[in-house]
């Protein structure tokens, strides 16, 4: 599909359209059933190297990332998985409730991901924040399809269930002011940019340039 924006912008890479869809082409980039990744890397995938990637409900695991993209909310609300995901979400080893757990967690983690969890995502700067967060603040909804789909925008088609079309840069600065942490202040608004540290960098797939500030 062509773009007047597009051809004026001239953007460096690809952009890339979100597809709601029943089918999906034999060639997509898909993780395995039941294989944990991050939707980013489905995003970089289609911008990055022109190819169309993205899942269902059985091959995007991630609570977060099936959230974000539409396909309900279907995690264990017990205490001692919140506790695990707060920790996750808040400032990892300091804010776990049951330091073992955590760490039998960590142990079992991808090499990749030990670090992020040690130090934690510090979306939010308390546990009892990013609790509050994962219960009442993520999104929980079903589309009524079955695949999304990442496709760079030049193998879009016009007439396909187009939601949304994302360039990279795009993506980065709204998820850079997405990490912004809230803080445990009198004032419901107070805000701080959370400042991204090297050692959790390989969060976000590393053919996206983040920025150091």
């Amino acid at each position: 599909m062509k773009s007047v924006i597009v051809t004026n912008l001239r953007p460096e890479f690809e952009p890339v359209a979100v597809v709601w869809s029943d089918t999906i082409p034999d060639d997509t980039r898909q993780f395995k059933k039941g294989k944990f990744g991050c939707i980013l890397y489905l995003f970089a995938e289609a911008s990055l190297r022109g190819k169309v990637a993205g899942g269902n409900r059985e091959t995007i695991t991630c609570n977060g990332g099936r959230a974000a993209l539409g396909l309900g909310v279907d995690f264990d609300p017990s205490d001692a998985q919140l506790d695990r995901f707060a920790a996750a979400f808040s400032k990892g080893l300091k804010s776990t409730n049951n330091l073992a757990a955590y760490q039998a967690q960590i142990e079992a983690a991808p090499k990749s991901w030990k670090s992020l969890l040690e130090f934690g995502e510090r979306r939010h700067c308390s546990a009892a924040l990013a609790k509050e967060w994962i219960l009442h603040e993520l999104p929980r909804y079903d589309i009524p399809y079955e695949y999304v789909l990442f496709k760079p925008l030049s193998r879009t088609d016009s007439d396909e269930n187009i939601r949304a079309v994302f360039e990279r840069q795009y993506l980065i600065d709204r998820f850079y002011l997405y990490r912004s942490f809230r803080l445990s202040l009198p004032s419901p608004s107070a805000h701080c940019y959370f400042y991204l540290q090297k050692n959790i960098l390989h969060f976000v797939p590393t053919m996206l340039t983040m920025y150091y500030i």
